[in-house]
Formats: C-alpha cells, structure tokens, sequence
C-alpha cells in the first residue's frame, strides 16, 4: 500500500495495525450476530409464553425472560460502548504512524471538511453518523424496552407500585455497571 513511503520496519507496523483494526471489526460483528440472535430468541419466547393458556406458570416465565433479555442487553449495550472505544483507540494509533507521511499520502489522517457537515434532518443530504453511535443507541433502546416488559409483568404477581420497581431496576443496574467498573479498573492495576 505504502511501500515507497514506509521503511520496512514502518510498513510492517502499519500492515499489523491495520491487521489488529480489521480483526476487531470482524469479532466485533461476529458478537454483535450473538446478541441479535440471542435477544431475537428471548423475543419469540417472549411471545410464546405470552400467549399461554396457564396464566400462572406463564407470568413466572415472562419474569423471567424478560429478566434475561434485559441482562443480556445491558451486556450488549456494553459491549457497543467497548467496540466505540477500542475502534478510536485503533484509528488514533493508525493516524499517529500515518504522520511521517505527507499529508496527501495519508489514509485514516484526512481530515473531514468543516464546513461540510451535512443535514440530519434532510433525507436527501448525508449526515455525520456512525453506525456504531446508531448501534449504541438502538441497544440502550433495547435495554430499556426489556426493564420495560419486566415491570408490566411484575405489576401482575406483586401488588407493588411501578415507579418502586423501576427504581429497584435502575439502581440495580446503577450497582452492576460500578461493579463491572471496579472489575475493570482492578484489571488495569
């Protein structure tokens, strides 16, 4: 690609970061099939038992699915604000190689245009969105329409009122994301 502007050594670093770029990518998406399946499943399961006959047995098991399926998504959400992080961090060790280049030659270095920014409200002009960002919101949207089913169908077995059950759930979740912080500050160490 670059071979006249990199010294061998410089084109060998450059080729294995563009390597470790693309192999993110790749297990990023193939995670990414996971959890769509995985949450898909829960969804037909969802249904299914929605549309039982034995109410009873029916509700513990629509608690239950939807308690999966909002871990599950949480877990997703994570794991698209980890590949947004991991992706920068990438790009900015590829354009920081990329500086001893002249600028005409640089790939991932370009800057955009500011002036050009694009409409996001018009269909027809281009727009400065990332299908990561898209995919970070879409799976946050997620994780709530999960906790969402789950305090419909706790409010049928438990007489409790649905704003002390979506506090419960919010500071459960509150006390995961520390915790899963903590785990990963611990690692840093």
């Amino acid at each position: 690609m670059f071979k006249d502007a990199f010294s061998p050594e410089e084109q060998y670093r450059f080729e294995k970061l563009i390597e470790g770029r693309d192999k993110l990518n790749t297990a990023f998406h193939t995670w990414m099939m996971f959890f769509v399946v995985i949450i898909g499943a829960l969804f037909v399961g969802y249904h299914t038992l929605a549309t039982r006959a034995d109410a009873l047995n029916a509700q513990q098991g629509l608690i239950a699915v939807t308690v999966f399926g909002y871990i599950v998504s949480l877990f997703w959400h994570f794991s698209c604000k980890g590949y947004h992080l991991w992706v920068r961090h990438w790009l900015s060790l590829i354009q920081e190689h990329e500086k001893i280049l002249n600028e005409n030659k640089r790939i991932y270095s370009m800057p955009p245009k500011e002036n050009d920014k694009g409409c996001y409200c018009n269909p027809l002009s281009h727009a400065n969105i990332s299908t990561g960002r898209i995919l970070n919101v879409f799976s946050f949207i997620m994780t709530l329409a999960w906790g969402f089913l789950f305090l419909l169908n706790i409010r049928e077995i438990a007489p409790v009122h649905p704003l002390c059950i979506a506090g419960a759930l919010l500071v459960a979740t509150v006390v995961f994301c520390c915790c899963a912080r903590g785990l990963r500050h611990r690692e840093l160490k």
